[in-house]
């Protein structure tokens, strides 16, 4: 059954044709919100709103940051580099608020690469050793994709030899 919440606009985060991005406080903290806005026209500052809650109410976030990062990687792989690093990051704001270190360093090390394309070396690198920290000793497969991003970064970098 859907869930709704009423608060008020305290950010606008974005706006393009038909979408703006907004922080509601919702009487517990700022979160992030979508309006559709050719349904139901564009909000401001201050402007008291409905929201809808129900993903984040039955704990499906993890499906949203999914869809971040894959929107990301999908941008990435089209040259996008500025749409990609959007979602990334929101894919990791969403990952980090969840505790979800499961997930967690690959969206990083995407990240990383993603950093290292838009030429945001230090930032690129700073993540890239996050995901190494962030994951798991036993997780195989996060240990070699968090390795190859912390060697693109060094490419990036110019410092070959340590990629």
């Amino acid at each position: 059954m859907p869930s709704f919440r009423s608060g008020k606009v305290t950010t606008l985060l974005e706006e393009r044709p038909g979408l703006q991005r907004v922080e509601v406080d919702l009487g517990d903290g700022n979160e992030r919100a979508y309006v559709l806005t050719q349904l139901t026209g564009t909000v401001a500052f201050g402007d008291r709103v409905v929201v809808n809650t129900t993903a984040v109410e039955l704990g499906l976030e993890h499906l949203v940051a999914h869809a971040h990062a894959y929107l990301g990687w999908t941008a990435l792989r089209r040259d996008d580099v500025k749409r990609a690093e959007k979602h990334v990051r929101e894919a990791v704001r969403i990952t980090t608020s969840r505790g979800d270190r499961g997930m967690l360093p690959e969206i990083q090390a995407l990240l990383a690469c993603t950093l290292a394309d838009a030429g945001k070396v230090d930032e690129a690198e700073r993540y890239a050793l996050e995901a190494r920290e962030t994951v798991g000793p036993h997780d195989t497969i996060s240990r070699a994709t968090t390795r190859m991003a912390l060697g693109i970064v060094r490419a990036a970098q110019g410092r070959d030899e340590e990629a």
